[in-house]
């Protein structure tokens, strides 16, 4: 476990006290008010996540909002919250949402594949007394980050990538059939990274803070990505942040 303060977002805050009241219409009518860039404050992000509920465990202290991201959807969902129910984890409403909450714009690769948004959920989950928000979003991963993160200029808390077969973010300048650019690239640089570092903007930032992160994904202990990573400017400044 990190020693790391833990404090929900604002947004999640106000869920929580609604839902003390025991009003989840008032729950539900503010969830729907709330501005994606809230969402993705301080959020971890998952590429190729499959039903993997690995991050969510493994930064439930102190993360809160989850963006989940795979091409696969069928079936998916229904593995994700089994385990998170096996975890004690506890639903507590669920939306889906378009392309105009997100506010996605659909991008096309220069080898000629399009890509659309198919299906997207958000769900809220209960866990001692914090709320957890994860959305999981069927869509490519890179147009994922370009349409949420770079485009509302937030990078996330963290980036979780276990499967290296499964795809990063990748520039042009590594993937010519890439339309991220090497600028943007860079600018990927979260205080935590768990799994390999792929997508990691500058990998000489980081370093690793723990080798044996349990895994909750379907691929057994077949793969090398359970490590945990941090950025070191992001912490030189507080030596209390200790694991």
């Amino acid at each position: 476990m990190l020693n790391i303060p833990a404090k929900m977002p604002r947004w999640l805050e106000k869920a929580s006290r609604d839902l003390r009241d025991d009003d989840l219409q008032y729950f539900t009518e503010n969830i729907l008010r709330v501005d994606i860039k809230e969402i993705l404050e301080d959020s971890c992000y998952y590429l190729s996540a499959g039903a993997d509920i690995t991050p969510i465990i493994a930064f439930k202290d102190f993360i809160f909002s989850y963006i989940l991201s795979d091409t696969y959807f069928n079936g998916v969902l229904v593995k994700l919250k089994d385990r998170l129910i096996q975890q004690g984890f506890t639903e507590i409403q669920k939306f889906n949402l378009d392309k105009r909450f997100l506010d996605f714009s659909y991008d096309d690769y220069e080898m000629g594949d399009t890509y659309k948004l198919e299906n997207c959920e958000i769900s809220f989950w209960k866990y001692g007394e914090s709320i957890y928000s994860v959305l999981y979003i069927n869509f490519d991963n890179t147009l994922t980050y370009l349409n949420l993160y770079i485009k509302n200029r937030i990078v996330p808390k963290a980036i979780c990538e276990i499967l290296p077969e499964g795809g990063g973010i990748v520039s042009w300048e590594e993937d010519r059939s890439s339309k991220f650019s090497p600028y943007y690239k860079k600018l990927i640089l979260p205080d935590f990274a768990l799994g390999h570092l792929h997508t990691i903007g500058d990998r000489e930032q980081y370093e690793k803070i723990k080798d044996n992160v349990e895994y909750f994904g379907d691929y057994g202990g077949g793969i090398n990505g359970f490590e945990m990573f941090r950025r070191k400017k992001s912490f030189e400044k507080n030596s209390d942040t200790d694991l």
